[in-house]
């Protein structure tokens, strides 16, 4: 770096992070480190830059890398723009740590990935802080069998922290044991809408009544049934603050008694609800009133959604 830039640093204290998040999209990771450099002789941290602008994050997801130990962070921005500050972020952070910026980060036009360890991914969150506070997220997805997953959510509901989520999906991981995790992670972080996979057990039956009572729109899927009425669970789910709830439980077919048991349920239901289940043949949406029921011999034919008002 020029040594005589020390000289001349009034004008870099005016420029807002917008200016220099298009100047980070133009500039190599030597070039960055050195902008960065003159930032902290200008007494312009990074942590006031981070939080002058609003950002989105369409997507937060983790994934396994598939070659080696180690997780994939991707970022997906809504808008192109908020790219360039997140990528400055990012390698700033790197740098920080130590890390090298061309090993471990990947930039693609709305889309950032971070590959690293955990001990390294739990201090790049922390880093990345500053980004948060003035940053709307969307959507957090976990893929495939994580290490450390526990961790993994920790780190993510200290990181989103008093943030708002529209949606949270868990693909396929999540275990009885999970259940505290999640718990906190949804008292940390208000959350929309979730989807959860699991194996129905007294553990993971408590868990879908807990969020029921935290989250307005729930979807679970069912992969292991072994023949158990899932009607109370439905019934009960529905009494909480859940009142959209797409039930699908794999190779299982709720039947015509069941069917008729929900409608009997709605009539001292007293809330407008969603509830979706699944049947295999043709699918209709059906608007069922308190007043003005399906008939009785008509509830066989396949029924996708229950529309639900209350007493009129």
């Amino acid at each position: 770096m020029d040594a005589n830039i020390d000289n001349d640093l009034s004008p870099i204290s005016i420029f807002s992070a917008h200016v220099f998040g298009k100047i980070c999209g133009y500039l190599d990771n030597n070039s960055i480190s050195q902008l960065r450099q003159m930032c902290k002789l200008a007494c312009k941290s990074f942590s006031q830059l981070f939080s002058t602008r609003e950002t989105v994050v369409a997507n937060l997801n983790f994934k396994k890398n598939a070659k080696a130990n180690e997780i994939i962070l991707s970022i997906t921005l809504w808008r192109r723009r908020d790219v360039y500050l997140w990528r400055l972020g990012l390698i700033c952070a790197c740098k920080t740590l130590h890390l090298n910026p061309s090993e471990c980060l990947e930039f693609f036009q709305t889309e950032l990935n971070a590959t690293l360890v955990l001990q390294d991914l739990s201090k790049l969150l922390e880093h990345l802080k500053p980004l948060t506070r003035r940053t709307k997220f969307m959507r957090m997805r976990t893929f495939g069998a994580l290490s450390n997953y526990e961790t993994i959510i920790s780190l993510c509901a200290d990181f989103l922290e008093g943030k708002s989520l529209r949606f949270v999906s868990d693909s396929g991981f999540y275990q009885d044991y999970d259940s505290k995790i999640w718990v906190d992670f949804f008292r940390a972080v208000k959350t929309d809408k979730c989807v959860f996979h699991l194996k129905i057990s007294k553990e993971s039956v408590n868990f879908m009544l807990h969020i029921a009572s935290i989250i307005g729109d729930v979807r679970i899927q069912v992969v292991q049934s072994l023949n158990h009425d899932f009607v109370p669970i439905i019934r009960e789910m529905l009494k909480r603050k859940c009142a959209n709830l797409n039930f699908h439980v794999e190779g299982y077919q709720f039947s015509q008694t069941d069917v008729t048991r929900m409608v009997q349920f709605f009539h001292r239901l007293d809330k407008r609800c969603l509830l979706i289940l699944p049947f295999d043949d043709v699918i209709i949406n059906a608007q069922i009133g308190v007043c003005n029921l399906i008939a009785r011999d008509q509830v066989a034919i396949s029924l996708a959604h229950l529309s639900i008002g209350p007493h009129s």
